[in-house]
Formats: C-alpha cells, structure tokens, sequence
C-alpha cells in the first residue's frame, strides 16, 4: 500500500468516526431537550388540587390547564359562629299586627272559598182563565213553573146547583124530548117529577137530588125555559163570591193530573151553594205540563161579568 493510499483511508476513518460523534452528540443532546420539556410538560405539584397543563394538536399549542374541584376534606367539620348563634337567640320577637290589618289580610286569603252565587230562581208564570155561564161568571189563576197548565175540560157549575123549590105546571108541560134524542119528553118529566109532589097549583120539591142527578134535570128545565140567571138559589140571597184553592199535581205514568186538594177559601153564605161549586169544579179535567205540582185559585161569581 502507497502512502498516499493509506493516508485517504485514514482520513475517511477519521471523517466517518467525527461524524459518528457529532450524530451522537445531536441525538444526545436532542433526547435531553426532550425529556426535559416533557418532565415539564407532566410534571406533577405535589401540592393537592394544582392544574395538569396538557398540550393538545401541535406541540406548539397553548398550555389550557385542566380545571380540577378541589375534594373537600371529611375530616374538617366548619365552626359554627358562636356570635350568630347568640344572635339568633337574642332577636327580639316580630311586632304583633294590628287587629284589623289581620282581619282583613284574612278576608283577602286566596285560600277561602269564594261563595258561589246561585242564580236566580225562575218566576212562576201565572196564567189566568176567565168564563161566564148563564148569569155567573168565574176566574181560574194558575201558578207554575214553565209549561202549559190548564184545565182541559170544564163542566158548567150551574148543573149542580140546588134545583127550585116550586115550579109550575106550565113549566112542566114544556119540557121536550132530549136534543139527544134519548129520553121522550115524559121521561124526563117522570125523572124530574120524582123529586115532587103536587101540593096545590104547584110541583113541590121533597129533597134536593143527588149530584150525580142534577146535570139531566137542569137541563130538562133549561129546554123548557126556566130562566137559568134568575134561578131560584139566587132570589133573595146575597151571595159572595165562592173562592176555592186547590194543587194539582203532574203527571204520573201516562195519567193526567189530579186534585190533590181543594180548600174552601170563603163561602158563598149558602152551604148547599158552596157544596154544588165544590163538586162541579172537582168534576173538571185538567193539564199540567210543568213537570211538578202547580198551585191554583178558583173564584165564582154569581153576578155576571
């Protein structure tokens, strides 16, 4: 080997072992920049409750410490003042309110029931009937709720009146057959005449009919002209207007509404009158459409209105 040989050769081995050095001395030095930047990046105080700095994305990014609560120790139990105890206890009482404030703070409570106003009841409708017959007059007053209340048949009153006492021959011989045509004129005269005798120039009454009765002799009589205004009951009696007050109740399964109950309010004066009014009005028919009992007052009159 030349000399010129063998020198290159030593300078190649000395170049290769200074660049071994160098690299070395880089790595080193680039291993302890490290461990020392993470020895600060993870460094944990050993003071209880410090921040952890933690580096997120690129190493160049900003240190946000992680925010950690501090654990309380259960072992520390906080002293309670002992001034403001006694402060407590010594706090004079509250002032008493007035009488009337708290009165009225009572009244003004949303906790009371408010009283409920009931509404007003309904009026009752009155409805009044007025009629005449052969020289009396009469007046029917209903009272009720709403509805239709009535009387749906009427019977005239005057055929249950007291029949006259005397009547005349004449008079008899009037008496036709019924506009029917179901009795013969002596039919009804024999059925009238069984409440006479002849006493004299006159027909005589013996006793007054039963009501039941009246109806066909009354007319038998009207049909012969007896003048039904000035009947006999009538002459020479100062008779009052009879007032009666009765309750007519609903109806009930289909029934129409009966007399529950009928008063005698004021008599007439007579009381064989008073007994005809009572049984002929009983003798009615009547409507009540209120859905309860209705009230009413009946008046009849003996002078024509």
């Amino acid at each position: 080997m030349s000399w010129d040989t063998w020198r290159e050769a030593q300078y190649h081995k000395r170049a290769q072992i200074s660049w071994g050095i160098s690299l070395g001395a880089v790595l080193v030095t680039v291993f302890a920049l490290w461990f020392a930047g993470l020895n600060h990046l993870i460094r944990l105080s050993d003071t209880q409750g410090d921040a952890i700095a933690v580096k997120l994305g690129s190493p160049d990014g900003e240190n946000v410490p992680l925010k950690v609560n501090p654990i309380p120790d259960p072992a520390f139990v906080p002293e309670q003042s002992v001034s403001s105890v006694s402060e407590a206890v010594s706090q004079p009482p509250l002032p008493k309110a007035q009488t009337s404030k708290v009165t009225s703070s009572k009244t003004q409570t949303p906790s009371e029931p408010k009283k409920v106003q009931t509404p007003p009841q309904p009026q009752q409708q009155v409805r009044v009937v007025k009629g005449s017959e052969t020289g009396n007059s009469m007046e029917t007053i209903f009272q009720g709720g709403a509805g239709h209340v009535g009387r749906s048949l009427y019977v005239p009153i005057y055929l249950y009146m007291p029949l006259p006492t005397r009547l005349s021959p004449s008079l008899i011989a009037k008496i036709p057959d019924s506009q029917d045509g179901f009795e013969t004129a002596q039919q009804r005269k024999d059925e009238l005449l069984a409440f006479y005798r002849r006493e004299g120039g006159l027909w005589r009454l013996t006793a007054q009919p039963p009501f039941e009765s009246r109806p066909r002799l009354w007319l038998s009589l009207q049909d012969a002209g007896y003048n039904l205004a000035d009947a006999e009951y009538k002459r020479g009696n100062t008779l009052t207007p009879v007032t009666l007050s009765f309750t007519l109740s609903a109806p009930h399964n289909g029934q129409p509404p009966v007399l529950l109950k009928v008063t005698l309010d004021r008599s007439s004066g007579n009381s064989e009158v008073d007994a005809a009014v009572l049984y002929g009005f009983r003798m009615s028919a009547f409507a009540n459409g209120t859905g309860k009992d209705a009230q009413g007052l009946f008046t009849y009159d003996f002078d024509e209105k």
